[in-house]
């Protein structure tokens, strides 16, 4: 299966390679900072040497390079614009051209302003789209650049002004992963009966902006979708509301654990070495020992840190004194790693990733979160134990742990909340019997708890009965729960598994899961009569032949889970598909909380980045031209002459659209540049 990471890294290396300077020099690759961590993410400084001279921003300083060409990959936002347009607006030139990539969603405006701009159109060349817009997290999973607090802005009723730009950068998107892929798929999204909460049409507004978009790709692109053996994709767009278990529950995978439990800040773990030093270590795709542990059970993972500790001393029996490796415990080792001159790299990641499962082993026990656990997975089986008995007083199992002082009073909480969501809903007193109960909070504080509970109204679950006589909230559920798990903690299996399995066996019901417009072949094929997707030619029958694995992509606007990645990988395997996993961003128990209490804020108040202030205009330093144009002393040998390719007429700035990635060389010189070469060719005769 294809990583999302070679997946993005292979398109933008297509988009640097296209491009072909005229003097045969490498080009500057010039980026701003939504770009540069885009492929920061990918690849490093040393790799992107291999294909370009250097990189710089577009909004810092930079020297002039007449004697290069530059690629500028863009975010079409005003301060890059203004900024790539400054760079050919005044004499003398930031590079001797521009080829220029922006990513989807300019404006008719900055559209204008690069046309408008008579010196920038004769310089700027190969103007085009690069649909180039998520970002990897994991090898299966994505995320949505600059759709902070989604979850907020799609159902808090003050953020409506917001919502179409957040779509339109989730379609952005899961456009990017289509062209990536080159899938042309089938679009189904969450349409729950009877909902009445005013953000139920989401996934709707999603799949038909989405439809529209890949739709206007297709026809810009003849060679899109490209012939392939597999069966048609399928994108699954869901919200959010889909599951209200999942971001709630006390998850015992590795990877879930770390982000719930311990303190981390951009996925970087701050630790404390064998002598005192505060030391940093982030968390990323490239540690081997990570991908490895993450989606397994805590336990597991401790126990596959061991072996990988014991297969480490026997293949390196000089790093400790000890021979007997199966013997040795990770704590008498851990110390050696930090102590030795040269750490290599593996020994590193087993040091500090044995520390954090300890950490996690310890925070766990103290308290008592597998105990809690068991009490919410009753609940998420609604009442039925693993042995299939039906549980009459769930609360009993909860209360000596809501009143023991050992859960913190955000464990309660969630226990509380998956209560009232097994229960269908509570009445106000008994919320408060709860909260007085669990000793947590004074009773001025619970007011802020009935706002999270309350907010979850805005999400179509009400919890909070109007008085015990009402009935409770209904909906359909997709989660199930898994008996045959060793752990009881962890029987609990994400809507996702159910949702996209039945959508493979065509049994996920038409009504709540619509298909937006296209349905499959194969449903509406005549009963004897094969479709093109059956076939199967006939050189390939009794051959070894395994056609490609068929692909489906599954959206959840607002915020993922960690637990819905685990299942992500599990339902890969089991199903034997290719399964990609997206959403605005991942969530953690404690952020899908602070979400929901801000459901209800004013816009003000959310401080979302795109409401941030921020100066347009080009910086001071790239309008002045104070030093000299220079060709940069680090410059290579200059290619052979007759080694150069054919200069193609100039080609002007054109409306945006999709553009071929082919290899596009640089165009002639401009008219002012013949004449400086002129006069340069006359001083050097009368020298």
């Amino acid at each position: 299966m294809e990583s999302l990471f070679d997946l993005q890294r292979n398109y933008l290396l297509l988009a640097i390679t296209s491009v072909r300077s005229a003097n045969g020099y490498k080009c500057y690759l010039v980026l701003d900072a939504k770009t540069e961590g885009l492929v920061s993410a990918l690849l490093s400084t040393n790799e992107l040497r291999e294909h370009v001279f250097a990189v710089e921003r577009v909004d810092q300083p930079r020297a002039l390079n007449l004697t290069y060409e530059a690629i500028y990959i863009l975010d079409p936002n005003e301060l890059s614009v203004n900024c790539l347009v400054t760079d050919y607006k005044y004499q003398p030139l930031r590079y001797k051209c521009g080829h220029v990539f922006l990513l989807p969603g300019v404006s008719d405006a900055l559209q204008s302003k690069i046309h408008n701009q008579e010196r920038a159109q004769s310089y700027l060349h190969g103007v085009g789209t690069l649909h180039w817009t998520l970002r990897a997290y994991e090898a299966q999973i994505f995320t949505v650049p600059d759709t902070t607090k989604a979850l907020q802005v799609f159902h808090n009723e003050n953020c409506v002004g917001l919502v179409s730009q957040y779509v339109s950068r989730s379609v952005e998107a899961l456009v990017n992963l289509c062209v990536v892929t080159g899938e042309y798929p089938l679009v189904r999204h969450y349409a729950p009966a009877g909902a009445t909460h005013k953000s139920a049409v989401l996934c709707q507004l999603i799949a038909r902006a989405f439809q529209d978009a890949i739709d206007t790709y297709a026809r810009a692109t003849p060679d899109f979708p490209p012939e392939s053996a597999r069966a048609r994709a399928q994108l699954i767009i869901v919200d959010r509301s889909v599951d209200y278990f999942a971001p709630l529950l006390h998850e015992f995978t590795y990877q879930a654990m770390v982000h719930d439990v311990v303190p981390l800040v951009d996925e970087t773990y701050t630790y404390t070495d064998s002598v005192g030093k505060k030391k940093k270590y982030v968390l990323t795709d490239s540690d081997a020992q990570w991908r490895q542990l993450r989606h397994l059970h805590l336990l597991d993972s401790g126990a596959k840190i061991k072996a990988n500790m014991a297969r480490f001393l026997r293949e390196n029996p000089n790093f400790y004194e000890k021979r007997d490796a199966d013997k040795v415990r990770i704590s008498e080792v851990a110390q050696q790693f930090l102590q030795k001159d040269r750490v290599f790299a593996e020994e590193r990641e087993i040091y500090l990733h044995s520390k954090l499962i300890q950490d996690c082993g310890e925070i766990n026990n103290a308290r008592r979160l597998a105990e809690l656990a068991i009490v919410e997975q009753d609940c998420a089986a609604f009442g039925v134990s693993r042995e299939g008995d039906k549980l009459k007083r769930i609360i009993d199992d909860a209360l000596p742990l809501l009143a023991d002082a050992c859960p913190t009073h955000t464990d309660k909480f969630r226990t509380i909340a998956v209560y009232a969501l097994y229960r269908g809903g509570l009445v106000h007193a008994d919320f408060e019997k709860l909260f007085t109960f669990a000793g947590c909070w004074k009773p001025e504080q619970f007011a802020g708890l009935f706002r999270i509970l309350a907010n979850l109204e805005l999400l179509g679950a009400q919890v909070i009965k109007p008085d015990v006589k009402s009935k409770g909230f209904k909906k359909q559920m997709f989660h199930y729960m898994e008996n045959t798990d060793p752990y009881d903690s962890s029987r609990f299996r994400p809507a996702l598994e159910t949702i996209v399995a039945q959508a493979l066996a065509n049994q996920l019901d038409e009504e709540t899961f619509p298909y937006f417009r296209d349905k499959p072949i194969e449903d509406v094929a005549a009963p004897g009569i094969a479709t093109l997707r059956q076939h199967k030619a006939v050189w390939a029958k009794g051959s070894q032949y395994l056609p490609p694995k068929q692909r489906v992509f599954y959206f959840v606007a607002g915020g993922v889970t960690f637990s819905e990645m685990r299942s992500c990988y599990d339902l890969s395997a089991k199903l034997d598909k290719e399964i990609y996993l997206g959403s605005n961003e991942v969530l953690s128990p404690l952020m899908y909380l602070e979400a929901l209490r801000e459901l209800s804020l004013a816009r003000e108040r959310l401080q979302l980045p795109v409401d941030k202030e921020v100066d347009t205009r080009a910086p001071e330093f790239l309008v002045k031209r104070g030093d000299k144009p220079r060709a940069d002393p680090r410059a290579e040998p200059r290619a052979d002459p007759k080694a150069e390719p054919k200069a193609e007429p100039r080609v002007r700035v054109q409306s945006l659209k999709a553009t071929s990635l082919s290899p596009t060389p640089s165009p002639q010189l401009g008219k002012e540049e013949k004449e400086d070469k002129k006069r340069s060719r006359f001083k050097k005769l009368f020298k």
